[in-house]
């Protein structure tokens, strides 16, 4: 596993089976699973679970519920709904809240009140346990209604926050490190750290250079390797993330776990 503070970790939309699953995140070092957990669980999916908590035992691997959606800035009772149902399987950490709410219609039209609203969702959902919430990069460029910039207003209500830095490039400008830098400074200033995570699925048309998509899998690794070691006295980096599991093991030349 990762040692320290600076853990790998891995979104899995999709069930795969529990052994292999574990087996793959051994081989890559991976310390954290995020593991699809929908609303409404079903015996099998709540099944699965099960077993890849049983089959994670022993190997010092974080389980995270993986789970959101944008409307639940609206519908924030279902949110806790679906945590409350999370948290009762047993098994996990903490929950990893994936609400896109920048997707919202109204964010376009204000940007700030339209992130209040997830703000306070955070703000019902930490109440009830540590949560672990995804941000875009660019976060830094909006402020509250009340001027604080839109990441640190969420670095300041969650237990870790995992911002999406898809570059396929670690250095240089518009790489990695380079769009990295205001949140890193965010959880600097604020004495908390952040998670950062790399793409491995299809971007959109003109958006390649996000994602390591039909690259070849030596090429993420080394990727890996150069933002750890970048980063490696940063106190403000928790480590590095894979989006996702099936793209992962997808990579030309990538063993199938």
């Amino acid at each position: 596993m990762m040692p320290g503070r600076h853990r790998r970790g891995v979104w899995v939309w999709q069930p795969v089976p529990a052994e292999d699953l574990v087996a793959y995140a051994v081989a890559h070092q991976v310390g954290d699973l995020f593991l699809s957990t929908p609303l409404h669980l079903d015996a099998r999916h709540r099944r699965w679970l099960l077993d890849v908590a049983e089959a994670a035992q022993g190997w010092g691997i974080g389980l995270y519920a993986l789970g959101g959606d944008p409307g639940w800035c609206d519908q924030p009772q279902t949110a806790v709904r679906w945590q409350r149902a999370a948290l009762q399987v047993g098994i996990f950490a903490r929950i990893h809240l994936d609400v896109e709410f920048w997707l919202l219609p109204a964010w376009h039209s204000d940007p700030a009140r339209t992130a209040g609203r997830f703000l306070a969702l955070l703000d019902q959902l930490e109440e009830r346990g540590a949560v672990d919430c995804d941000i875009p990069w660019w976060l830094h460029r909006y402020r509250t209604t009340d001027g604080v910039p839109l990441d640190q207003a969420v670095l300041d209500r969650v237990a870790l926050a995992t911002a999406m830095t898809y570059r396929r490039t670690v250095t240089g400008e518009n790489g990695l490190l380079d769009i990295a830098r205001p949140v890193l400074a965010a959880a600097r200033e604020m004495g908390t750290s952040v998670r950062l995570a790399v793409d491995t699925t299809p971007p959109a048309p003109g958006e390649e250079h996000t994602s390591f998509y039909r690259h070849p899998a030596p090429d993420l690794a080394r990727a890996l390797d150069e933002v750890d070691a970048a980063l490696v006295f940063d106190e403000a980096y928790a480590g590095i993330a894979v989006h996702d599991l099936a793209g992962w093991r997808g990579l030309t030349g990538s063993a199938s776990g």
